[in-house]
């Protein structure tokens, strides 16, 4: 897929090889999660549902410029750290519910 990219590269091109990138990396990085925790398996669903979200992002960079793209990717990410290493790190045995 990169050969095409290589071979007349554009803008568009460019676009698309990124985002088979991102897929292979992250289908890389998810094999490789199932295999060193064969206990916690990812809902295939979920993982494709979040490799939309990381192909989109790049989208709205596109569509409405760098700016705004920053800005909201910053946001995002502040807020979504924490979140996750606190999610990775008790592996799902937290709740966000109040006693």
């Amino acid at each position: 897929m990169s050969a095409s990219y290589h071979i007349c590269p554009s803008y568009s091109n460019f676009q698309f090889d990124t985002s088979f990138m991102y897929i292979t990396g992250g289908l890389g990085m998810l094999q490789l999660y199932q295999k060193r925790h064969s206990d916690v398996n990812p809902n295939a669903h979920v993982a494709y549902m979040f490799f939309a979200g990381v192909i989109f992002i790049p989208v709205i960079g596109v569509i409405f410029g760098p700016t705004v793209f920053w800005g909201v990717f910053t946001a995002l990410y502040l807020l979504a750290t924490p979140f996750l290493t606190i999610e990775l790190y008790y592996m799902g045995k937290w709740s966000l519910a109040w006693p």
